[in-house]
């Protein structure tokens, strides 16, 4: 049927226009709005001519990235999300698809396509529009474009058509019984095509579309985020699901919560259990198997009466419009209970990888009634009953939290590493709380592990790295001389183990690190001793689930709350304890994240925003080895919510570090200027010079006036309207007004002490902005200088002046780098790496 999107969004958003399309937070965008705005969108690109063609959309807002999807599907072109951190692989999409433009409000400028258009949100018309003029959509027309993860080689490009979308929405608005009374929440990023199991079966029913950064507030407050925002609809992940069973949630609060659906791994018996205890007999779990090529192939749902039967433990039947058999090594389909590939056959779905013919033609084959048929590189089996179960992957491709990882890659990049003659590396599904991607080496005499493993955290992503690493004289082989995998996976991981010795690993640690050591043993079942500064992610291979886990773990010993930051800032046994011991107590602490030794340079890191350190972890793996590394936290707040003055923080600050000859500050943004203002302290009581201040994109925090800002934004229509007269486009007066009236409304309006914060970063926001109005700079510091600046500073333009003139505060020495990014992509792994170079170049290392 032609159009069939265009008229079933039409008709639901006419129908319910008075009703909640969009929430986020205190957000909320009705039909009507959604409606208006989306058709903007589709004049806007129809008027630049744009028909069929791939647009990119990069908006940070999600509300605003799906109306902009919205547009693009009834302009009759297809939609290809991206997120910040991706921009970089966009490159390759825009020159093999020949996207005409970039829906963005970031200044980004794509590499190699400097001169790709970007069509910014305030740009689209506000006029009216005639639906008439819109083109026939049919249904083979692409709709939208994915990339799969790419861990086996070049990324694949997927490209579903709208007969493929709409058949897999339509299938579960009515298998899930979707209605307009929903509120479905998405915690997916728009860059997975799980997304659309979220977007579409909401706003194609008149339902409420909720929005959560589940990676920003974290997974353990998801229970309070259904409770408060009436969720009864919601799909994540098996280990985020799992990662909450752990926690002491009542699930059974959640009466409107009617249907949890999970996907992206195998479940395990508990998990069934655990639902089935845990939950209300209102609310239904649905596993389901998909695919980004493929979308749902098969699921099943439970309650927590279903009896449990061997058929939980599937990934359930093919769902309607889906054929699934199982081939063996030659082709030929195998019986039921036998162990084959997985091939799904469909009508609809796509039929190729529009850049990689190689992957095509291994992956897909069009049968003569024009089904195509598609082999997943999965293995399972079919019981006699047509219920699915997965068994693994066909290749040396295991899944990690729904990643694809490539073991293959992993064994290359380890043997690439110095000391290291040979390696290999296998997936260990054996341990009931978690699988380990456990690497096996044969290494030379001077082989060290700190250095490997800095190595291949420039090399790999995080998810890619090894949980464990057992050295061996060498490999086992078979007969013919490859790596006998099946007798590596026999080897017990004790036989010969890499281990941290520091006595501190032996005896004479504080109770709360052998408490935190302990949980962390558990919840990440290892067999070997941990060192006080073991990081939990880099040398343990936790991830994010495996944190919040221990976190509620930690939480049931200790009997108090721990802030959800914690975990992720402070990431060895030392760190942690250090920061729960004087979380309780107000003011500065100075935490040790590598084992000090005299004689070593000092490096403390003040962060931007108390309580997060992430940002310069690629800073810290080139100075930790050579310098005693810090990280300075402070709280800004006492327990009854008041303000502490910036110069308690400050004084104390100073006090705290311990030579200061021997000592290098480093701030990113606001944490530059406390460290200028430490620096500075330090010399006002007579204290030894630092031996440097560094200062990463840190302006002089010279406020723009109120004035001064009314004048720009003069300017800024004025130039609106003489480029409207050049091109003959209207203005786009609303969205205008309501980006100014945003900025004078945070500018004028504070969070009060009678607020609720959001999250636990409102506070911290609020008072540096406090902070920043405090903080003068105006006396030169005896310290030489160093600022590394982006190249791009329009970040700062309406509320701080891009003044960076930090020479006029140095008396003894200075120097500049710059840095190709903006703000908030300065310290991004390139950039990173360039800083931890040359600031271990400045201190001799």
């Amino acid at each position: 049927m032609n159009d069939e999107f265009r008229l079933r969004w039409t008709e639901i958003a006419q129908r319910y226009s008075t009703k909640a399309a969009f929430c986020e937070g205190n957000r909320t965008m009705t039909y009507s709005v959604l409606f208006h705005r989306v058709h903007q969108y589709a004049a806007a690109l129809l008027a630049r001519d744009f028909r069929q063609q791939c647009i990119p959309v990069l908006l940070d807002d999600p509300m605003e990235h799906v109306t902009a999807l919205f547009g693009i599907l009834l302009s009759g072109n297809y939609y290809h999300s991206i997120h910040r951190q991706s921009a970089e692989s966009l490159s390759n999409v825009v020159k093999s698809r020949a996207c005409p433009c970039l829906i963005s409000d970031l200044p980004l400028v794509v590499p190699n396509h400097p001169g790709l258009p970007t069509l910014l949100p305030e740009m689209v018309q506000t006029d009216g529009f005639d639906a008439h003029s819109y083109p026939i959509v049919p249904p083979e027309t692409p709709f939208c474009l994915f990339m799969t993860s790419g861990s086996t080689g070049q990324p694949k490009q997927v490209i579903h058509s709208h007969a493929s979308v709409l058949a897999d929405t339509f299938r579960q608005i009515t298998d899930n019984e979707i209605t307009a009374t929903d509120r479905i929440d998405l915690l997916f990023s728009l860059e997975f095509s799980a997304s659309l199991a979220c977007i579409f079966p909401a706003l194609l029913t008149g339902a409420t579309l909720v929005f959560y950064d589940l990676k920003k507030e974290g997974v353990l407050s998801l229970p309070v985020f259904w409770q408060q925002q009436k969720i009864t609809f919601s799909s994540l992940s098996v280990s985020t699901f799992r990662l909450l069973l752990k926690t002491g949630t009542d699930f059974k609060t959640l009466a409107g919560l009617r249907m949890l659906s999970i996907g992206a791994e195998p479940i395990q018996p508990s998990d069934i259990t655990g639902f089935q205890k845990r939950f209300s007999t209102h609310t239904t779990l649905q596993v389901a198997y998909a695919t980004t090529e493929t979308r749902t192939i098969s699921d099943y749902k439970l309650r927590t009466d279903t009896p449990v039967t061997d058929h939980l433990f599937s990934v359930g039947k093919p769902v309607s419009g889906r054929t699934v058999w199982i081939r063996s090594e030659t082709g030929a389909p195998l019986p039921h209970n036998q162990v084959g590939e997985i091939i799904v056959q469909a009508s609809g779905i796509p039929s190729d990888y529009p850049n990689n013919l190689d992957a095509t033609q291994r992956a897909y084959q069009r049968l003569p009634d024009g089904v195509i048929a598609y082999a997943t590189g999965d293995l399972g089996f079919l019981d006699p009953y047509g219920y699915l179960f997965w068994c693994g992957r066909t290749d040396f491709v295991v899944k990690i939290n729904g990643q694809k990882v490539n073991l293959i890659q992993v064994e290359q990049e380890l043997k690439s590493g110095k000391g290291v003659k040979n390696a290999a590396v296998l997936y260990d599904t054996s341990h009931e709380n978690r699988f380990f991607l456990k690497a096996f080496l044969c290494t030379e005499p001077d082989f060290e592990l700190s250095h490997l493993r800095q190595f291949l955290s420039q090399r790999l992503p995080v998810i890619m790295l090894p949980d464990r690493y057992i050295l061996l004289d060498a490999l086992p082989q078979t007969k013919t001389g490859k790596t006998d995998r099946l007798r590596l996976a026999a080897l017990s991981e004790t036989e010969k183990p890499v281990s941290d010795n520091s006595p501190e690993c032996r005896a004479g640690s504080p109770d709360l690190v052998q408490l935190i050591k302990a949980v962390w043993q558990k919840e990440l079942g290892l067999a070997t001793a941990l060192s006080d500064y073991d990081d939990f992610f880099q040398d343990l291979g936790g991830d994010s689930l495996m944190a919040e886990s221990c976190l509620a773990e930690l939480e049931n010993r200790i009997e108090k709350n721990v802030p959800v930051q914690a975990v992720f800032s402070y990431t060895t046994p030392k760190a942690l304890a250090h920061y729960l011991t004087g979380y309780a107590r107000q003011g500065v602490q100075c935490i040790p994240l590598n084992k000090p030794e005299r004689n070593r340079k000092h490096v403390y890191f003040i962060p931007p925003l108390p309580g997060d350190r992430r940002m310069y972890r690629g800073i810290e793996s080139h100075l930790n080895q050579h310098c005693n590394v810090y990280y300075v936290h402070y709280e800004p707040h006492t327990v009854d919510g008041a303000l502490i003055p910036l110069a308690d923080l400050v004084g104390q600050m100073v006090r705290a570090i311990d030579k200061p000859a021997d000592s290098l500050l480093i701030g990113f943004s606001f944490g530059g200027l406390v460290a200028y203002q430490v620096a500075l302290a330090l010399e006002q009581r007579q204290q030894p010079t630092l031996n440097r201040l560094v200062l990463l994109d840190t302006p002089l925090y010279r406020r723009i006036t109120f004035r001064e800002s009314l004048q720009k934004d003069v300017h800024r229509i004025a130039r609106k309207v003489f480029a409207g007269f050049k091109t003959e486009r209207a203005v786009d007066w609303n969205a205008s007004w309501q980006r100014a009236v945003a900025r004078y409304r945070n500018r004028l309006t504070r969070l009060g002490k009678g607020t609720q914060a959001v999250s636990w970063q409102e506070p911290c926001f609020t008072a540096v902005d406090q902070y920043a109005r405090q903080a003068e700079v105006k006396t030169p510091v005896s310290c030489p200088i160093v600022l590394f600046r982006a190249s791009d500073s329009s970040a700062f333009q309406y509320e701080i002046r891009p003044d960076f003139r930090w020479q006029l505060f140095a008396k003894t020495g200075y120097e500049e780098h710059w840095l190709e990014a903006n703000h908030d992509q300065v310290l991004n792994s390139t950039n990173s790496h360039r800083i931890g170079t040359i600031v271990g170049g400045l201190l001799n290392l």
